[in-house]
């Protein structure tokens, strides 16, 4: 079956999904399916994290059980073992604008950030600082590393372990293998798809962009910015965005054909979204909202896209961005490789304060398949090799 034959078969199987917009505002004539507390299990206060949309100053390594934080010009590691220790510092003048780990398939924990003088930092959680790399305009994302003009640039990182270092006299290195110009305003998401094969891009032009390793391959325009980005990690081809104040929906997209298979209205801006992986559901925090609209995180069932359950702040601070955190009972328990069990989301917000909350709780029972996994549409499960009996997430 062709790309174009797929299309259209969506389109008369399938027109709801394919061309309306779905309103479920968090807390709006739905009953939740079930209880989420609305109290967060640990409060971090982050004083000096910047109250900025663009920036993603917060990061987590499942493996050592470590979260990063950017608050101003300084970067700290927190575990719950040590609580705060300070890493990094950018200097004065300057800031912390994005942090990530390295992949947890790749067992090492390199810590990528990104500062607003245009500098990079490569280091581990043991202060093993090795590269810095000087860019002429402020950095937002890495590593891929995007600017504020718009430009991707794509490294490649060599980084042998400190004993190979010691007998080799040779700390590795960052290739610079491609420079991008898809974006025409500032970088604000690049995110890499489970598998490394695929990236995507979001910027404040309002486009996002999705590219292989080798090409571009589908853009999709938004009514905003875009600074939430998730592929879905159990499901290849699934893609999640989440539009700024303009846009104020989560968009869902089939990566191989460019389809969109639904939209979500919340309401408000969004800056993270966070897929479980032992649950078909999505969280999403949100910013900027509509003055009715009170709650900061919800969570969706993926295809239905019906809410599930809500959390309000009160006091009214905002939902900067988020990551994925084990439950309580599993947060001292390092992972390995394929064996990630998520249960809560770090929401970092408007008030300088780090919330922990759970959303999917250890005991519950891990979803099964059902009719249409990407977005009730037969013909893409049959694509990517979609099986309904006995499709039980990891």
């Amino acid at each position: 079956m062709t790309w174009d034959a797929v299309c259209s078969a969506l389109h008369c199987q399938y027109p709801s999904w394919l061309s309306n917009t779905a309103d479920f505002l968090p807390g709006r004539g739905q009953a939740t399916k079930r209880s989420i507390s609305p109290i967060p299990f640990r409060c971090l206060d982050a004083i000096g994290m910047r109250d900025d949309y663009y920036c993603s100053a917060l990061a987590y390594a499942p493996n050592l059980n470590v979260l990063a934080v950017g608050m101003g010009s300084l970067l700290y590691l927190w575990s719950e073992r040590t609580g705060y220790e300070l890493l990094s510092s950018s200097g004065f003048g300057s800031w912390i604008t994005s942090a990530s780990f390295s992949s947890l398939n790749g067992g090492k924990a390199i810590l990528a950030f990104g500062q607003s003088n245009g500098k990079i930092g490569l280091t581990t959680t043991d202060r093993d600082t090795r590269f810095q790399l000087q860019h002429t305009l402020p950095i937002n994302c890495d590593l891929l590393v995007g600017n504020q003009q718009g430009g991707v640039h794509y490294y490649i990182v060599e980084w042998p372990e400190r004993w190979e270092v010691s007998r080799d006299s040779w700390p590795g290195t960052t290739t610079l293998v491609a420079n991008i110009a898809v974006h025409t305003a500032q970088i604000c998401a690049l995110v890499w798809s489970p598998n490394g094969r695929e990236f995507a891009t979001g910027g404040d032009d309002d486009l996002c962009c999705l590219f292989d390793t080798e090409k571009a391959r589908h853009c999709w325009m938004h009514r905003a910015a875009i600074k939430a980005i998730a592929f879905c990690p159990w499901q290849d081809g699934l893609l999640a965005t989440g539009g700024g104040s303009n846009d104020q929906c989560v968009h869902f997209f089939h990566t191989r054909t460019g389809t969109t298979l639904a939209t979500i209205n919340v309401g408000a801006q969004v800056t993270s979204l966070v897929w479980s992986t032992t649950r078909r559901e999505i969280a999403v925090t949100f910013g900027y909202a509509q003055p009715e609209h009170s709650f900061r995180i919800a969570v969706y069932e993926w295809p239905s896209c019906e809410q599930v359950g809500a959390i309000h702040w009160e006091g009214g601070p905002r939902a900067l961005c988020a990551v994925s955190y084990p439950s309580p009972a599993a947060e001292h328990q390092a992972c390995v490789p394929n064996q990630y069990r998520d249960g809560s989301i770090v929401v970092a917000s408007s008030d300088e304060m780090i919330r922990f909350h759970e959303l999917w709780k250890p005991n519950m029972r891990t979803a099964v398949g059902g009719a249409g996994i990407l977005a009730g549409s037969d013909v893409l499960d049959c694509i990517e090799g979609i099986h309904k009996e006995g499709d039980i997430i990891r």
